[in-house]
């Protein structure tokens, strides 16, 4: 059976796609960045489930939209699940 591949999002914040170098952006130095554009996978087509980086990030990591997720805004704290009341 082949081994299963490890899969490392890098979510940066407040940062648009196009300041990176290596994305067509030669006014900044992002020599880190550049290199895990260039030995990694970019995605230039995506979409968000919210404008706010919280909200958006909630969906990211539990695929439910944020009025599912209780993360509505960027200050809003990520409400606690069942299976997590579950160690109380």
């Amino acid at each position: 059976m082949a081994a299963r591949p490890n899969i490392i999002f890098i979510i940066t914040d407040q940062q648009r796609f196009d300041t990176i170098a290596e994305l067509g952006f030669p006014y900044m130095e992002t020599p880190h960045l550049d290199r895990l554009v260039r030995e990694g996978t970019t995605f230039t087509n995506c979409h968000v489930t919210a404008a706010s980086c919280a909200p958006s990030r909630a969906s990211l990591f539990t695929g439910y939209y944020p009025h599912t997720t209780g993360v509505l805004k960027n200050a809003d704290t990520w409400q606690h699940s069942w299976v997590e009341l579950l160690n109380q």
